[in-house]
């Protein structure tokens, strides 16, 4: 598995698998997704009261600074988190659990944001 950050514009969506690296072009910052905090998400095709909740660790650095983590949830409070004078904002995990079985780490995959303030 290479750790070859992808390359990203500030403002465009981008997808990262948990211990891949994003760089946003232009800005030496750089965005990890370190792994899936909770999910506790209603799972694909049953019917839930609440839709639950998925929350991702991620940690974002930018040359000459303190790295930071940063917690994020997909349906509470908070989905954007502030970085420096960026946004990080979390859109969707994929997939969603299934009734019978739990995602595995290596399949979760953050739809992620980043635009500056």
């Amino acid at each position: 598995q290479s750790r070859k950050a992808e390359v990203i514009r500030l403002g465009q969506e981008f997808e990262l698998k948990i211990n891949q690296e994003a760089m946003i072009e232009g800005e030496a910052l750089a965005v990890v997704f370190e792994s899936v905090v909770e999910d506790s998400r209603c799972p694909e095709g049953v019917d839930c009261i609440w839709s639950g909740n998925a929350k991702v660790k991620l940690r974002s650095s930018k040359q000459k600074q303190t790295p930071a983590t940063i917690e994020l949830n997909t349906d509470v409070e908070s989905k954007i988190s502030s970085y420096l004078n960026y946004e990080i904002r979390l859109i969707a995990l994929k997939p969603r659990p299934k009734p019978d079985k739990a995602v595995q780490p290596d399949e979760y995959k953050a739809t992620l944001i980043v635009t500056k303030k």
